[in-house]
């Protein structure tokens, strides 16, 4: 959906338009990641309690978790809402709108992104109930509805404000279908505050800050970079960077479909000390992401361009040097990323989620010398080298942090236990 939405914006409001909606939509995509961390951390704590049958420390962790949410969403919100109020007329305003509509639209995608931070308690509800799946599923369809409306609003003759109400409107029924979905396949999982426990709050505490700085570092990197590149340059080169980061994405979401899927099977080994079983998901992980990516890669990097000029009927033509720099992005990402995310899975994120947030700011900082030396590919490589330290800072950790086998060692068990099975 965001591959068939992006064309029908850049060619119903032009490339300069979208450029500002670009840097518009950063406000939910900075909130959708306040509620600093405690969905993911509970998301691990309520899989292994489950999935050692304990289901009411379960459902305490669950309620336990709303409070803080709510009380975040409500502080965020006043916050941001109280910002957007009080901004000059001369940094809201732009070439295209007046002060007043552009507050109306920011407050609108403020709203946006308060919805997204109770979706992740949602989801940790259905990955400790065993139904990871259909809160994908849930998520998903969401996110299909949203592009679709949006779509039919701007063909249809919308603008700016229209898509933002559009955009609002689907993810509050959205959340709210899927807080009914998960009432009726998980009833243990009920809606409550009597079973919350500070204690429970104060031990996510810990887990929780740790897991912040990760979506900090992935806004950091995205968002920030197309903020420093508009600073840089121009809305149209944010436009042709972000058309092909967004269709060189597709690589990494392809990778996450299967990263993501066996996570809750990850927790539920790591509580076990299975060290056959580590050892087994993370080489299934590199493999896994090998076989995906590299394919998805070579096409891309060699037919990039003629992609992304025939997906937008023309209305962009980038150049091949930012598509080869985006991919090999793209395909750097996908090999360190899901490594990470097996850290996730039993929270021991801190051991490398500070150092991705220190070295994501680090590349939005010298994104902007480069991309004021070579326009949006200076950006581009400035992403790289962050992914490339990641790879180099990350891959090494899993071994330390599992005490694996190395691969020599593997290989050689795998080929005895062949054997035997022969």
């Amino acid at each position: 959906m965001q591959i068939a939405v992006l064309p029908i914006l850049v060619n119903k409001w032009g490339p300069a338009v979208y450029g500002v909606w670009a840097l518009y939509f950063t406000v939910p995509s900075y909130l959708g990641l306040s509620d600093f961390g405690f969905a993911t951390a509970a998301a691990t704590r309520m899989t292994i309690e489950a999935a050692q049958g304990d289901y009411a420390q379960a459902r305490t962790v669950y309620q336990s978790v709303w409070i803080v949410i709510l009380c975040i969403t409500a502080f965020i919100g006043c916050l941001s809402a109280t910002a957007v109020a009080l901004a000059p007329d001369d940094i809201i305003a732009n070439a295209f709108m007046s002060a007043s509509d552009a507050r109306v639209i920011l407050l609108l995608l403020l709203l946006y992104g308060l919805l997204l931070i109770p979706g992740g308690v949602l989801q940790a509800g259905f990955r400790s109930a065993g139904l990871y799946a259909t809160g994908v599923m849930c998520n998903s369809i969401t996110g299909l509805v949203e592009g679709a409306v949006v779509a039919g609003a701007v063909l249809a003759g919308g603008g700016l404000l229209e898509a933002a109400v559009a955009y609002l409107v689907c993810r509050l029924a959205g959340v709210f279908a899927t807080w009914s979905i998960l009432s009726s396949k998980a009833p243990w999982l009920w809606l409550g505050f009597r079973e919350a426990s500070r204690s429970e709050v104060e031990e996510l505490f810990r887990p929780a800050i740790a897991v912040m700085p990760i979506p900090a570092a992935q806004t950091a990197f995205l968002q920030g970079t197309t903020l420093v590149l508009a600073m840089a340059g121009s809305t149209a080169a944010v436009t042709s960077f972000v058309a092909v980061r967004t269709m060189t994405r597709f690589i990494t979401q392809a990778v996450g479909m299967v990263n993501h899927a066996i996570l809750p099977e990850f927790s539920v080994v790591a509580t076990r000390e299975d060290r056959k079983g580590l050892a087994f998901f993370v080489w299934g992980t590199i493999a896994s992401s090998l076989a995906i990516a590299t394919p998805a890669a070579i096409v891309f990097g060699l037919f990039g361009q003629h992609i992304v000029t025939l997906w937008t009927r023309g209305a962009l033509e980038p150049s091949n040097e930012l598509v080869l720099v985006l991919t090999a992005n793209a395909l750097v990402y996908a090999l360190w990323q899901p490594l990470s995310n097996l850290l996730l899975a039993v929270n021991r994120q801190a051991a490398y989620s500070y150092v991705y947030l220190a070295v994501a700011l680090m590349a939005v900082v010298g994104a902007y010398p480069m991309s004021l030396w070579m326009g949006n590919v200076g950006a581009g490589l400035a992403t790289l080298m962050l992914e490339l330290a990641m790879t180099a800072f990350v891959a090494p950790l899993i071994w330390r942090v599992f005490l694996l086998p190395s691969p020599v060692e593997f290989l050689k068990s795998s080929f005895h236990a062949g054997r035997s099975v022969g």
